[in-house]
């Protein structure tokens, strides 16, 4: 039936029967976007962002070369690979392996003559936003602990540890360098950076020498709880 009579036979009441031809014009329907694609999108979106933000704090630091400015993009950019690559691993809930994740982190340092080790739950498992800014923490203290900790052709050790403290998480980076003087913060320097970051997981940091030698940067924040297999839609 022509479009135009089964319109004159629909505004009568009568009943019709509509045969649809190729030439008979479809509209397509448009593609759902794909929410993971959508977030992951966001989260790159993200990660460039603190990178930017790193580097304009970065140039405001008068006492920075542009090869220590190079040397530490590398390592900025190192720790966005690695967390790239927990986010490709992550659950249907977007939750990571932290231990892997810091594994990954600190192996982008494996050309360090320094030792650095990892401690953490192998089952914890870290919301992929949170577990940015932990990386981010972890590799601006590493970054300076072999940048400031071990003098001349001092070889020194690196420990990072993450591990839940009953409702809290507690990440600690420590070195057994030359310690590390208990200086007020200043927003633009690493230690800003990091007071930052803890404050963004709803925590507090703590940077200074360590009780028996070498630094200490202790952060602790809440713990955000992973939701069963069952709860995950």
């Amino acid at each position: 039936m022509p479009a135009s009579a089964a319109r004159n036979a629909l505004a009568a009441g009568q009943p019709t029967e509509v045969t649809l031809t190729a030439a008979t014009p479809l509209v397509e329907a448009k593609p759902q976007p794909d929410a993971r694609g959508v977030l992951n999108r966001q989260k790159d979106q993200d990660h460039l962002q603190q990178l930017a933000a790193y580097a304009r704090m970065a140039s405001q630091h008068r006492g920075l070369t542009s090869g220590e400015l190079a040397e530490d993009m590398a390592d900025r950019l190192s720790a966005i690979a690695g967390l790239a690559d927990t986010q490709h691993r992550a659950d249907a809930a977007g939750f990571g392996l932290a231990r892997q994740f810091l594994e990954t982190l600190t192996a982008a340092f494996a050309g360090s003559r320094h030792r650095i080790d990892v401690d953490c739950d192998p089952a914890l498992r870290l919301p992929a936003a949170e577990l940015a800014l932990v990386g981010t923490i972890v590799s601006e203290a590493v970054t300076n602990a072999l940048k400031h900790a071990f003098p001349g052709d001092r070889v020194g050790h690196v420990w990072v540890r993450l591990a839940q403290d009953a409702d809290r998480l507690r990440l600690t980076i420590r070195d057994d360098g030359i310690g590390m003087p208990d200086l007020q913060v200043e927003p633009v320097s690493g230690r800003g950076l990091i007071d930052t970051l803890a404050r963004q997981l709803g925590g507090y940091a703590r940077l200074g020498s360590a009780p028996f030698g070498g630094a200490l940067v202790s952060v602790i924040y809440p713990h955000t709880a992973q939701r069963a297999p069952s709860e995950v839609a």
